[in-house]
């Protein structure tokens, strides 16, 4: 029998995973920051195409004007980008914090609540080593079958997160494996 915890318990490592990106996504779109840079490097673009169709020797002036609009284009994006870096990390590391604060607010509010419940009642008495591993599961509820907080938690997040990395894997793991070997 699946109880509502663990619900719960595949809930939070989804959030872990997902709500950092999202809040540091919305932070800067409500900053306004995410548009300017992307308007700026849109303009260096053209600046760049412009100065390519000017020849260097026939009209320098006009090609050092458009370099010095480049260059200052250029430094005014990366000091948005640093500040893009700074407001990335603080997003980052609140959510993490509301997270871990969330997810030890639940833990010790249901800590006693088994999270699943599963029949073994005629292995326990049976075997005594099936009996203590079924107690370890069931911490610190006590509950011989169920699952307690700690084990659930753990284990969600561990399905939770190989699930994820199977479906979305990293790139760079899944460029050196394919990788010719000399």
């Amino acid at each position: 029998m699946v109880t509502y915890l663990f619900y719960i318990c595949l809930l939070l490592p989804l959030l872990a995973r997902f709500l950092p990106s999202v809040c540091v996504s919305l932070w800067l779109r409500l900053k306004g920051k995410a548009r300017v840079a992307e308007d700026l490097k849109l303009e260096i673009e053209d600046l760049k195409q412009q100065q390519s169709e000017i020849s260097m020797m026939d009209e320098f002036a006009k090609h050092a004007k458009l370099n010095r609009k480049i260059t200052a284009k250029t430094n005014t994006l990366k000091e948005i980008q640093t500040n893009q870096a700074w407001i990335r990390m603080k997003a980052y590391l609140y959510s993490k914090i509301a997270l871990y604060v969330l997810s030890a607010i639940i833990f010790f509010i249901f800590r006693y609540e088994p999270v699943l419940f599963f029949d073994i009642s005629e292995f326990t008495k049976d075997n005594k080593l099936l009996y203590g591993f079924a107690y370890m599961i069931a911490f610190p509820s006590g509950i011989i079958g169920a699952v307690g907080m700690p084990v659930g938690l753990f284990t969600c997040n561990r399905v939770v997160n190989q699930v994820l990395n199977f479906v979305t894997p990293d790139k760079s793991r899944s460029a050196m494996v394919h990788e010719p070997v000399e």
